[in-house]
């Protein structure tokens, strides 16, 4: 196991279980006494959908460990579950009195990303369709894809491509397909460049930015229940509105 997977997980109180568990189409939902977790999932909908009783009443920590599963939807439900524990508002203040990060609730983090690429090299790690339009500004934007459509440039490519740019922008997906690890330590190798997750399946962890990105850009899912019927019906775009979203920016980085 990664070891970004091994600190999200020894970082999660061993007695915390799992109230619910629900698949929909393209996203998974934790919902525990500590808040409330969701994750993407890319295995073409080769999943069962609905509550999955037979997580129910396991320890957050269990359910992290499937990241190791080679079942998409379980790495799914792996990052669900750590998003329970990590997304909850009181984690975040707690990190902020502590001088680690600089919290702002945005309503539109896409705008001011617009405003900070000027004249900058950006490279997205998948499509932002929403983010893509606000790049006009941008020295050179560049985007690497498993599925390349035209103009885009093979994922393997990543270590040609990221070391070097000023922006890397990714999804929390990274972290349930295992490339986010890979896609850090390629930001890492230049001091300039700001790794920056982002989407409302980010995990707002100190974790990943000790292992140095510079933002989480995410979201703290406020109605559970709203949640779960955004993901249990499938309706892709309403588990937009169930939270808060925010920025999340290191301390180091806030300049």
């Amino acid at each position: 196991m990664d070891s970004i997977y091994e600190e999200l997980i020894d970082g999660i109180p061993e007695d915390i279980t799992a109230d619910s568990v629900a698949m929909g189409p393209s996203w998974m939902l934790v919902i525990a006494s500590c808040g409330c977790g969701a994750a993407s999932v890319y295995d073409e909908g080769n999943h069962p959908t609905g509550c999955i009783p037979k997580y129910e009443g396991k320890t957050l920590r269990e359910l992290g460990r499937l990241i190791d599963s080679p079942n998409m939807a379980e790495q799914g439900i792996s990052v669900a579950a750590i998003n329970a524990y990590y997304n909850q508002m009181e984690r975040l203040w707690e990190m902020e009195a502590e001088s680690k990060i600089i919290i702002d609730t945005t309503s539109n983090s896409f705008v001011e990303y617009g405003q900070l690429v000027n004249g900058k090299d950006v490279t997205f790690v998948g499509h932002f369709c929403g983010l893509e339009q606000h790049m006009t500004k941008a020295g050179s934007v560049s985007i690497l894809e498993k599925r390349p459509q035209p103009g885009d440039i093979p994922a393997e490519k990543c270590d040609e491509v990221i070391p070097g740019m000023d922006y890397v922008f990714m999804t929390g997906a990274t972290l349930a397909n295992g490339t986010a690890s890979h896609l850090l330590e390629l930001c890492n190798q230049e001091d300039h460049t700001k790794a920056i997750f982002i989407g409302p399946t980010t995990t707002m962890s100190e974790v990943l930015i000790d292992h140095g990105a510079a933002e989480l850009s995410g979201m703290v899912i406020t109605d559970s229940e709203a949640a779960l019927n955004a993901v249990v019906s499938g309706d892709h775009k309403a588990i937009f509105s169930t939270g808060q979203k925010l920025r999340v920016i290191a301390c180091r980085d806030s300049e």
